[in-house]
C-alpha cells in the first residue's frame, strides 16, 4: 500500500493502529490519560480520511473502467 502512495509512511499506519488498539484494550480510569487518548485519536481522523479517499481514487482509476 505505500507504494501505492497510501498511507504516506508505513510507521504512521503502525502508530494510528497502536493508538487504537491502545485505546481499545486499556481500561483507562485515569481521566487526563483518557482524554490525551481521544484527542490523538480526534488528531489522526483527517489523516485516516485523506487515506481513505486516495484509496477510492486508486480504485476507480485501477479497476472501474
Amino acid at each position: 500500500m505505500e507504494k501505492l502512495g497510501c498511507p504516506d509512511s508505513v510507521d504512521r499506519w503502525k502508530e494510528i493502529r497502536e493508538l487504537r488498539n491502545a485505546v481499545n484494550h486499556e481500561y483507562e480510569d485515569d481521566p487526563k490519560t483518557l482524554h490525551a487518548f481521544f484527542e490523538a485519536m480526534l488528531g489522526s481522523a483527517p489523516e485516516l480520511l485523506r487515506w481513505h479517499d486516495q484509496l477510492l481514487d486508486f480504485c476507480r482509476k485501477t479497476y472501474i473502467r
